[in-house]
């Protein structure tokens, strides 16, 4: 059995109040996470016991139900097992050893509000985790267009990008989406790849915006030009790209709030928005919430 030191049984109590709220809130996100993973088999096999009318939509129903399974699992793995939450359990664990007067069973039933999100995301105060960025920050004045196009293209392999230098018109190209063809007639959609073209314009002030096009018409593609185009910050090129690659995997990525690929209309998870985060090492890093 390990003995705490001193030295241990002292850093136990280094953190200071943003500290601990901080570590409340990602053992309350972890807490939330756990709790709905109770409900995983019995939506896993819910579509057996469902009406289908077809030996497809039985299987298209639980093909979802397992990808929503398997990404939750995956999603409560990587915040437990990342290294802030076992120095959350560590710390708790020296603090105990140190001094266990005063501690007893807490219950959840006593905190109603503990199973409930706060607004803003899944993250936790103090340290940027899972905060929504802030959008008043619209980018850099000036923007090196060739450079912010090369480095994206570095990142994002699989897409396809093409830019025009004179006119300054970006193509973005997604290659073929590979759904079934039961969704996509579904979603109003046939197989295809997706073309984005963004057009830049400068206002009277000199600043630069982008517009976005997509030379599809059907109503996914509407659905997504709908959300970029209403983006919080039209100026910053590289935000946008980020955005339009969030979208390379939108027939098959589920819905970050309720867990489903389609909701009742039926719709794909076409909202995005960005989020906050800090890597182990204490990087900030960006991730992008799906959204119905």
């Amino acid at each position: 059995m390990a003995v705490a030191t001193p030295q241990a049984a002292a850093s136990a109590q280094e953190w200071d109040e943003a500290e601990f709220e901080a570590g409340l809130a990602r053992l309350k996100e972890l807490h939330i996470q756990l709790r709905n993973l109770r409900t995983t088999i019995p939506r896993m096999i819910q579509p057996f016991v469902a009406n289908h009318s077809s030996p497809e939509d039985l299987y298209d129903d639980f093909s979802k139900a397992a990808v929503t399974a398997a990404t939750e699992i995956k999603d409560f793995r990587k915040i437990f097992e990342d290294r802030k939450t076992m120095l959350i359990f560590t710390n708790g664990s020296l603090s105990r050893r140190g001094n266990s007067e005063g501690i007893s069973t807490w219950r959840v039933t006593e905190h109603p509000d503990w199973l409930d999100r706060d607004e803003g995301g899944h993250g936790e105060k103090g340290d940027g985790v899972g905060e929504v960025e802030d959008e008043l920050d619209d980018g850099e004045e000036e923007q090196d267009v060739g450079r912010i196009v090369e480095a994206f293209t570095t990142s994002y392999q699989k897409l396809k990008v093409q830019y025009n230098e004179g006119s300054g018109v970006i193509k973005v190209i997604f290659p073929n989406h590979g759904c079934s063809y039961d969704l996509c007639v579904q979603l109003y959609l046939a197989p295809a790849q997706i073309h984005f073209q963004i057009q830049p314009s400068t206002d009277s002030q000199g600043k630069t915006s982008f517009e976005v096009t997509c030379a599809e018409k059907r109503f996914l593609h509407a659905a997504i030009l709908e959300c970029v185009t209403a983006r919080p910050r039209p100026h910053d090129l590289n935000y946008l790209l980020e955005m339009l690659a969030s979208y390379a995997d939108v027939m098959r990525r589920p819905c970050d709030r309720c867990g489903k690929l389609l909701n009742s209309k039926p719709q794909l998870a076409t909202g995005r928005r960005r989020i906050r985060e800090k890597t182990s090492e204490g990087q900030v890093a960006y991730s992008w919430e799906a959204y119905h």
